[in-house]
Order: structure tokens, then sequence, then C-alpha cells
């Protein structure tokens, strides 16, 4: 059966200068971020190590929520930006 994950692994050989981050709540239980670093760590590396990132915040499932946009917004900006 299809997945995200081969979609994203096919995304990457494809594609060498594409770079993506995952952004997780650190105490998200509906989607606990272990999960996506096992599923991250069992991604072939295609080019550069550093094209699959997980970034943890502090909170829960919306960890996007206002308090949270200031460090979200510097990791989404380092990211787009390919510092």
């Amino acid at each position: 059966m299809p997945s995200a994950v081969d979609d994203l692994k096919q995304a990457l050989a494809l594609r060498p200068k594409l770079r993506v981050m995952i952004s997780h709540g650190m105490y998200d239980t509906v989607t606990p971020y272990f999960a996506t670093q096992y599923i991250i760590d069992h991604v072939p590396a295609f080019g550069e190590n550093n094209r699959l990132e997980l970034k943890l915040h502090a909170g829960g499932h919306m960890h996007y929520n206002i308090a949270q946009r200031v460090p979200n917004q510097g990791d989404c900006d380092e990211a787009v930006s390919g510092d």
C-alpha cells in the first residue's frame, strides 16, 4: 500500500535541492515525534544528510499556537532559506 513516506523518498531522490522540515510538539500523544524520528532514521540518504530534519517544539499536538509562533517561525525561515 502506498504511503506518504514512499512519496517523500521519491521526491528526495528526484529533487536534489528539496529540503523537508517536520515540526512536532514534544508532548503530542496523537502523533508522537519518536514515530516520525524512527521513520526519518530509515529513509535512505539522498545526497546531503541535512535535507530531512525533525524539529521539536514545546507543546502538544497544536504546538504552533500563538505562544510558540516565534520559535516555529525561526525554524521555518531557516528551512526555507537553506541556512
